[in-house]
């Protein structure tokens, strides 16, 4: 691969639908530290850390849960800095009329911030540290705090910035195609520095915003990012997908993920996807879900817990031991596998399927 390096062996930390490279961009500016990773076609986007970063991070999440007095000062200024996070979005992206460039350059550093904050909550950060802590009260107490406080930050910091036509980000966007006439279309493929050029009379070719929505490459690399986009990438990118296996199979019987919660369960499909174009929309989708279905997602999140209520199994592409999906189902006492990767894409609704908790199967036995 000449666009990748394989010797970093990038293992798949998160895959959405409806990213696209401001997004990318902008979540990047905190991620180039872990040296990570970023692939999409099509705004069909993958967020990758080498192998030796992500057992770094576990091995730090398992030292950082047993430490009290290094997680209470983290947490106690996590808090204090999300009780005025969203008036500093509202001041200077929902209140102004006509934004500046100290407005933009405040609001996306910010929620760069944000994300410095919330990283401590993510599997490849916890997950080690949930499987010692079994005989560690001390470690078991920390970890359920700071997933209590996720359950707050994940949509303080996502959800309201990110996702739906009300959210800042969308705000932003259709304030600058006023001040600039730029697209909201085109606007969705400039970069960070790209947005702040435009208060300098800077607009970027066409040509650019085409290849990054066609495909793209985004390398961190400490403390600068490269950028490779358009079809030259594609290879590369199909290339590393095949080898995590992340390529979706024509054929598949059986799902294979991490067993999360304990029990055997077998029911009807109902698949959630939750990306920014659908985020609007949930609340119909968890309407349509029958009590007892099993919900599929990518992940699970506090907005989901309608269709939480009704599942009798959860089913996650993604997460980990401490993901909402995980946690939620413990609470309610039903079966849950994560990290299946691929099950939106496999499982339909009104599919038959059982699903095996302690083994982390899902076997597919009616296909409607």
């Amino acid at each position: 691969m000449k666009f990748i390096d394989e010797s970093k062996q990038y293992q798949r930390l998160f895959h959405f639908e409806g990213i696209d490279f401001l997004m990318s961009d902008a979540w990047m500016g905190f991620y180039k530290g872990f040296y990570a990773l970023e692939t999409a076609i099509d705004d069909s986007w993958y967020c990758w850390l080498p192998k030796k970063v992500l057992e770094a991070q576990l091995d730090d999440g398992a030292e950082f849960f047993a430490d009290t007095k290094r997680f209470n000062e983290y947490f106690n200024a996590h808090v204090e800095y999300l009780n005025k996070l969203l008036e500093i979005f509202d001041s200077e992206i929902k209140k102004p009329e006509i934004l500046t460039k100290q407005n933009v350059e405040k609001f996306l550093g910010h929620w760069c911030l944000a994300t410095s904050f919330f990283y401590r909550t993510e599997f490849f950060y916890t997950d080690k540290a949930y499987k010692l802590s079994v005989n560690n009260p001390v470690m078991q107490e920390n970890l359920m705090r700071n997933y209590k406080l996720k359950e707050r930050s994940r949509v303080e910091i996502f959800n309201y910035p990110w996702f739906g036509e009300d959210s800042y980000f969308r705000q932003m966007s259709r304030k600058l195609e006023k001040q600039f006439g730029v697209s909201i279309h085109d606007l969705k493929y400039y970069g960070v520095n790209d947005i702040y050029k435009l208060f300098d009379g800077v607009k970027v070719d066409s040509q650019v915003t085409r290849d990054r929505k066609e495909a793209r490459v985004i390398i961190g690399e400490g403390n600068t990012v490269t950028v490779h986009a358009g079809a030259q990438v594609k290879d590369d990118i199909l290339t590393l997908l095949k080898q995590a296996g992340e390529e979706i199979p024509s054929e598949i019987q059986i799902l294979k993920g991490i067993p999360a919660s304990k029990g055997k369960v077998i029911g009807r499909v109902k698949v959630i996807v939750s990306d920014p174009k659908t985020f609007d929309s949930l609340a119909k989708e968890f309407e349509r879900m029958e009590k007892g279905d099993i919900l599929v997602a990518e992940t699970t999140s506090p907005e989901f817990m309608p269709a939480c209520e009704k599942a009798s199994a959860i089913l996650a592409n993604q997460g980990g031991l401490l993901s909402h999906a995980a946690v939620v189902s413990r609470e309610f006492g039903i079966p849950c596998v994560v990290a299946l990767k691929y099950a939106t894409h496999v499982l339909k609704d009104g599919y038959i399927v059982e699903v095996d908790g302690e083994k982390g199967t899902v076997k597919i036995l009616e296909r409607k």
